[in-house]
């Protein structure tokens, strides 16, 4: 089996886990829950998000993949991992006031990549959805 592709990358110093998988990128919920909470323990804050997430009537179950990630620790582990799609949905539920600097910093690393010729980018949904999320706050 072909190793996934993973790069970290990184928001105001914390690192944020990403792989390719199945042609598009994921990223580590409990490092972008962390990261918007100012949390050490990203799992833990990703927990509480959990919980508030399902309050909401969101399925977390179908928002989320489990990935093997590298961990802190060196060791391979499964993290729920969400595309761009949802961390927009988490950011929304996250009361952080780095939410919108986060969502144009997700912005930029979204359009980062140079697709082969021909194809789409995410830059085009994550643009409409920013588009979309400033005109529901109006």
């Amino acid at each position: 089996m072909r190793e996934k592709e993973t790069l970290p990358i990184a928001f105001e110093g914390r690192k944020i886990r990403q792989a390719r998988h199945e042609g598009e990128w994921w990223f580590a919920v409990e490092d972008v829950s962390g990261a918007l909470t100012d949390q050490s323990d990203g799992a833990a804050s990703w927990r509480q998000l959990q919980q508030s997430l399902e309050a909401e009537g969101c399925e977390v179950g179908t928002l989320c993949c489990a990935l093997e990630l590298p961990a802190s620790d060196g060791r391979i582990r499964r993290t729920d991992c969400v595309t761009l799609e949802g961390i927009f949905r988490i950011v929304q539920s996250v009361s952080s006031p780095k939410a919108e600097i986060f969502k144009r910093w997700l912005a930029r690393v979204a359009a980062e990549p140079v697709p082969p010729h021909g194809c789409q980018t995410n830059l085009d949904t994550v643009l409409t959805m920013l588009e979309d999320a400033a005109c529901e706050q109006k």
